[in-house]
């Protein structure tokens, strides 16, 4: 930042020497039309400038850039945001997936109760009496077809 401001007052110094050594020339008539073409009558001629001209030929450019400018600036922003949010949701899990959290937790921890694990080994153990019963009460058949 300070080279940038040292180097920009330096070229200002410079430019000013450089047209003020100009018109010190030109008053003393040491430079005449032969020596610099652009020289009419002793003076120079400044081009037709006008705001008007200037402003149609640099409308389009500042359009144009200025638009790509916001556009790179928003593209940046939206990626940028992004990153950080994820960045964010890995470093802080419980801030912000509480729900997927609490899921986890509640299907990790969460256990039958006594009562219905009692429950479902008795109806297994039913079960398998019925099967025991109906083997001996029903009589096997022979391939004969008798009993």
């Amino acid at each position: 930042m300070i080279y940038g401001l040292i180097i920009f007052f330096a070229s200002l110094i410079i430019i000013t020497v450089m047209i003020g050594t100009r018109i010190a020339l030109l008053r003393k008539g040491k430079i005449t039309e032969e020596t610099h073409p652009h020289i009419e009558n002793g003076r120079e001629i400044v081009p037709d400038i006008r705001a008007e001209k200037i402003k149609k030929q640099i409308v389009p450019y500042t359009k144009k850039y200025t638009h790509l400018l916001i556009m790179t600036a928003i593209k940046t922003w939206v990626l940028a945001s992004h990153s950080v949010q994820k960045k964010v949701k890995d470093a802080f899990p419980r801030v912000f997936g509480q729900k997927k959290i609490k899921e986890e937790n509640s299907k990790e921890n969460s256990q039958t109760s006594f009562f219905l694990h009692s429950v479902s080994e008795y109806k297994a153990k039913v079960k398998r009496l019925r099967q025991k019963v109906k083997e001996r009460d029903m009589p096997t058949k022979n391939p004969d077809g008798m009993v």
